[in-house]
């Protein structure tokens, strides 16, 4: 066990617990010490999707989806070669690995399962991308994988003591695991007077590690540490000889506990300002921090004890200068920050890259906070539109800012900070100032800011946040001050928390991020959730989650399409109403689609006074599936993409096809029927409940129940009832039932004929082997008879180099016949093995039907012709 944490030394910095489910950090923890704030939860949305409350159901497994747990090592050096290996489930017949960055492939030897040969070009840049699994069942949910400029080693697994600490140099990466309840040791030299950065990648890259880090000198004394921290920065005061122990900060270990430590000298940047930037803007950017390439120390300034370098650095912030928004959020934010504008950026010096640092894009003119501002005499003066990029400074450091405000304005005032991953609990207060008769300031409160509203997603997509935001309208001509300070406890005086204070007018907008939808829990208590990815199969029917962030008091309505969907995909468009964060987009395959595997392209559109506006679809993935989200943490990230397989060799066990077409209009009140054909290609041993959903008049939705043999059934309607309203609706049928059916049928089919010819050409084959095998006797006995009588009289000795190759002849048809004895008994095995792997089973799945678009209109009045 580690020891306990001692005083504050050089180099030192400690970390408070970091709050359960609290978002990603910016920020080294070292920085930010005590700065926790609990994001809050969210319940689960009510979503068109089933209902738990009736699927009290036998627990059984749903269909195999491919699902990567680990990729070890989680990355490699630019420029080399290696072997990796992947864990997870339903990983079967694998295909390819797919990285999201071109110059990254990989290859899977002959009967490979679980390993790759992993090959990173010369020319891919440093930094972090993806990792996907591709086989049987689909593409998997995706993993960090980060690419390096340093050499790489793996960690041996014997360095659990000092005396066994594994020896490296500065400038090296380890790829290692975390062991329960042990430590691992390394061994470095550093030079007086060097910065040394032991940056230990574990949540960045998705491994479950909270990392512990020490420092050690070579008299064994504790010169540094950081807990549940990535980074430790130590000043070397003198040359020696220094050891550097890491384990997770709750002493767990195993395959999920990866890490990739780097220890060198090269840059790190602890944050920068401004903290964002105007679309297609030239900036220059500040950058502060340590190993800085040119870099300038700072004149009174020190963070975690150490004096802190910046230099500027002019960086073209990405998207239109018309202020149109880059299409993807940075895979460096949590659900909370995913409805952001966001980039990356990194300094390079001839030692190494720099980590990567979180910007953002800003809609209005970026200013900096301007100290000393931490009393309302000294408000630093606005001038709305604007941000302001700010810091938080310490234990007590309060900003102040005020305007001029003018009666009938509106602002939009929020602050950003948890969203971006910094350790921050935000607090906004609005003063209106006055002076009395005798000219004596007077200042009150008209408005508070605190936690946001309720995010959008649920238990799996917790978007709430602790950045406070509020409509302000000014009532009255006068001067307005704003507070912004952190409610979170700081135990020092040195540490920053970058924000942005935003101030601007109603600007309405969206942003949208989508999620594969899992099969809901089998049990209605359940709280489980699962990472998963979507699957295609012939005749089957998906669901994508599109929730949307509405900005500014956005409510129009939001139609969601997909775009360049693969042959034999199609996918109706859909529509998040008015009043709705969400809705499901299904996606169906029919009997022309191909195998594929690829990204979606989802694209929101609404159409206003104003014009179009048009958003690209982000993405995000739960990092771990969970057993209970009350006890477990929950991650969520914004991910590179929407990732698709279609698997038509497979057919799914239940279609279900609502309507006789993809439109109906009935009038208001009236009574309708909706028709629905149900196909299965597997064995449902009970009864079928189909569910109407799709608007929230329907409830939970309307239930019927369906004979197990049962072919067709029918929906009927009466509007006069549901009370749904005139307009167009979007419905759609959902089913959970249990079943049994091959784990994957083309497999077991294919094994099964494998092995019924094994079966047929294994007994022949042995029966040749023994004819074989029996004729080596003879042919012996004839080569030492013809040797024999070749001394006797040397004109025979041809027949003696006939009877040799008779023998060796017959000696090499037996030997091939062994080989393929062995061979069609390997083929038997492993197919007797893929029989079992891919043999029926029971499952418990959820099921959809395609939309029907509901059209409630009154009849048009006939026009009378005139005389």
């Amino acid at each position: 066990m580690p020891p306990s944490p001692s005083a504050t030394t050089a180099g030192l910095g400690c970390s408070a617990p970091r709050e359960r489910n609290s978002p990603r950090r910016l920020l080294p923890r070292s920085l930010i010490t005590g700065a926790r704030a609990t994001v809050p939860g969210t319940s689960l949305l009510a979503l068109p999707l089933l209902s738990l409350c009736w699927l009290a159901l036998a627990v059984s497994a749903e269909l195999p989806t491919a699902r990567i747990d680990s990729l070890f090592p989680a990355g490699g050096r630019r420029g080399t070669a290696f072997e990796a290996t992947a864990a997870g489930v339903d990983l079967d017949d694998p295909a390819a690995l797919r990285f999201s960055a071109p110059g990254i492939t990989a290859q899977f030897a002959p009967g490979a399962t679980t390993k790759a040969k992993i090959t990173i070009a010369s020319n891919v840049p440093p930094g972090v991308y993806e990792a996907r699994w591709v086989g049987r069942f689909g593409v998997s949910n995706p993993r960090i994988f980060s690419v390096g400029d340093f050499p790489e080693l793996t960690n041996p697994g014997t360095n659990h003591a000092l005396a066994t600490a594994m020896p490296i140099a500065l400038g090296t990466t380890i790829n290692g695991k975390a062991t329960a309840a042990k430590a691992d040791f390394f061994r470095f030299n550093a030079r007086q007077g060097q910065m040394i950065i032991a940056e230990c990648a574990g949540p960045e890259i998705d491994s479950k590690l909270e990392v512990a880090l020490w420092l050690h000198d070579k008299a064994g004394h504790e010169v540094a540490r950081v807990r549940r921290d990535t980074t430790l920065r130590y000043l070397a005061p003198r040359d020696g000889e220094y050891t550097l122990r890491l384990h997770d900060f709750l002493n767990r270990g195993g395959d999920a506990f990866f890490y990739r430590l780097t220890v060198s000298t090269r840059p790190h940047i602890a944050y920068a300002t401004p903290a964002a930037a105007q679309p297609g803007t030239n900036r220059m950017f500040v950058f502060h921090g340590w190993n800085l390439p040119g870099g300038v120390t700072e004149k009174d300034e020190l963070l975690g004890g150490q004096p802190v370098q910046a230099i500027r650095v002019p960086i073209t912030v990405p998207g239109g200068s018309g202020g149109s928004p880059p299409a993807r959020a940075s895979k460096e934010l949590v659900a909370a920050g995913s409805g952001l504008d966001t980039f990356t950026h990194q300094v390079r010096a001839t030692n190494g890259f720099s980590n990567p640092v979180l910007l953002s894009i800003a809609s209005s003119p970026v200013q900096a906070e301007q100290e000393p501002n931490n009393t309302a005499a000294q408000a630093q003066v606005l001038s709305p539109p604007l941000e302001v990029s700010g810091l938080f400074r310490g234990r007590s450091d309060q900003d102040w800012y005020q305007f001029e405000g003018k009666k009938g304005q509106t602002w939009i005032v929020e602050v950003v900070a948890q969203r971006l991953g910094v350790s921050a609990d935000p607090a906004l207060v609005a003063q209106r100032v006055m002076r009395d008769a005798k000219g004596v300031e007077q200042a009150a409160d008209v408005q508070e800011g605190y936690d946001s509203d309720a995010g959008i997603g649920g238990q799996d997509f917790r978007s709430a946040t602790g950045d406070p935001s509020v409509r302000f309208d000014v009532k009255e001509d006068g001067v307005y001050r704003l507070l912004v300070r952190d409610q979170s406890t700081v135990p020092r005086d040195d540490i920053m928390r970058p924000y942005r204070l935003i101030v601007r007018a109603p600007t309405p907008d969206f942003r949208l991020v989508a999620m594969p939808v899992p099969p809901p829990a089998v049990a209605k208590d359940s709280k489980e959730l699962k990472a998963w990815t979507s699957v295609l199969r012939k005749n089957g029917v998906i669901a994508i989650r599109v929730m949307a962030f509405r900005i500014d008091g956005f409510d129009q309505p939001i139609i969601v399409q997909a775009e360049g969907l693969p042959p034999g995909v199609r996918c109706e468009e859909t529509r998040i109403a008015a009043d709705a964060k969400s809705t499901l987009l299904l996606l169906h395959a029919d009997e022309t689609a191909t195998n594929w595997t690829g990204a979606l392209k989802l694209y929101g559109k609404t159409v206003t006074s104003q014009g179009e506006s048009r958003r690209e679809c982000r993405s995000a993935t739960l990092v771990w599936s969970v057993g209970s989200y009350e006890t477990e943490t929950v991650r969520t990230r914004v991910s590179e993409d929407l990732a698709l397989a279609v698997r038509p060799e497979e057919s799914e066990p239940l279609s279900l096809v609502l309507g006789g077409s993809p439109s109906l209009t009935v009038a208001p009140g009236a009574k309708f029927s909706l028709p629905v054909v149900i196909r299965r290609t597997a064995e449902f041993p009970a009864n079928l409940k189909l569910r109407l959903v799709g608007h929230p008049s329907l409830g939970a939705g309307k239930e019927i129940d369906v004979d197990k043999a049962a072919t067709n059934a029918v929906f009927e309607i009466d509007l006069a009832q549901t009370k749904i309203p005139e307009g167009e609706h979007w419905l759609h049928v959902e089913s959970q039932a249990t079943f049994s059916a091959p784990r994957s049928a083309a497999a077991l089919a294919s094994a099964e004929t494998a092995k019924s010819e094994a079966d047929k050409a294994l007994p022949a084959t042995k029966d040749q082997l023994e004819k074989a095998k029996a004729e080596i006797p003879e042919a012996k006995k004839a080569v030492e008879k013809a040797e024999a009588e070749a001394k006797a009289a040397p004109e025979k000795q041809p027949a003696v180099k006939q009877a040799q190759e008779s023998l060796a002849e017959k000696t090499r048809r037996v030997e091939s016949l062994v080989r393929q004895v062995e061979s069609q008994t390997q083929s038997k095995t492993s197919s007797e093995e893929r029989i079992k792997a891919f043999a029926k089973r029971e499952f418990n799945d959820a099921f959809y039907s395609m939309p029907v678009i509901l059209k409630i209109a009154a009849p048009k009045t006939a026009q009378k012709a005139n005389p």
